[in-house]
């Protein structure tokens, strides 16, 4: 059986009230409502520095590989376990099938100076169970790692770090909280959204797609912030929120433009919601 499914998939995850600790040690600060995402700040970065992760810039998360739990162990469950997890996902509407299994991954984020856990859902399919590769969190990669205190390795978790804004379930949460997006991370994020818009856009100016090909000259505008861009922008960003962030696949320019900041530049959909 893969090292990573071993991890904490029958431990009980039970939170109490003010200043609780969850299943691997790090302290919650729960007061009014709005703060009960956040953690202890201290205890935190002793869990950072035990997963040798990166630190973490403004707006970035990573995945405790421990923290993962399968749908089904949380059903199996007391109705008191995982009270943190039910509170921010109805497990009540989810249902594995045959070709689907769900499980969920605690990440933490550093949101303004301040480090806040929250639950998201994912799946993957039955028939993976044995593959070193499925059911991870977000994140995480599956390499060969030192065993602490001797020279031989094992197949282990890698903790990286990633965008908070690249889980839409996690969105509202963020405006829950009233987070806002520093100037440092937003200058990043558009960095980051805009090299991706210019490699995209030579790809789709040289299709033989003229509704691609239109998509093309949109994003360079976009990838090299041409005259007016910001305008163009904002009427995507628009359209995207009116469509609640969903795509009708007609294959149009309009159609191009939206996937690409759906994959590319979320966080501009984040600050119209």
């Amino acid at each position: 059986m893969k090292s990573i499914n071993l991890l904490k998939t029958i431990g009980i995850l039970i939170l109490t009230s003010s200043c609780a600790e969850n299943h691997f040690g790090i302290k919650r600060d729960i007061g009014s409502e709005p703060e009960k995402y956040f953690l202890n700040t201290d205890a935190t970065i002793k869990r950072i520095k035990e997963l040798k992760v990166t630190s973490l810039n403004d707006s970035q998360c990573f995945a405790d590989p421990e923290t993962k739990i399968y749908y089904s162990n949380v059903l199996q469950s007391a109705t008191g376990n995982f009270r943190e997890l039910k509170s921010q996902i109805n497990v009540t509407q989810l249902e594995n099938t045959a070709s689907t299994e769900y499980y969920f991954c605690r990440v933490t984020c550093l949101l303004s100076n301040r480090y806040a856990a929250f639950w998201t859902t994912l799946t993957d399919s039955p028939i993976r169970h044995n593959d070193d590769n499925a059911f991870i969190c977000q994140g995480i990669t599956m390499e060969m790692v030192n065993i602490p205190g001797t020279s031989l390795t094992t197949m282990g978790p890698v903790v990286h770090n990633f965008s908070v804004f690249e889980m839409n379930e996690v969105l509202p949460r963020l405006k829950e909280v009233n987070y806002k997006i520093s100037p440092s991370a937003k200058a990043e994020l558009d960095s980051i959204a805009f090299n991706n818009f210019a490699i995209i856009s030579k790809a789709y100016i040289t299709s033989s797609m003229p509704a691609m090909i239109e998509a093309g000259i949109i994003l360079d505008q976009f990838a090299y912030q041409k005259t007016g861009y910001k305008a163009v922008l904002d009427k995507y960003v628009l359209m995207l929120k009116n469509n609640n962030g969903q795509l009708k696949a007609d294959y149009s320019k309009d159609y191009f433009v939206m996937m690409n900041l759906i994959q590319n530049g979320r966080h501009f959909l984040y600050e119209k919601m």
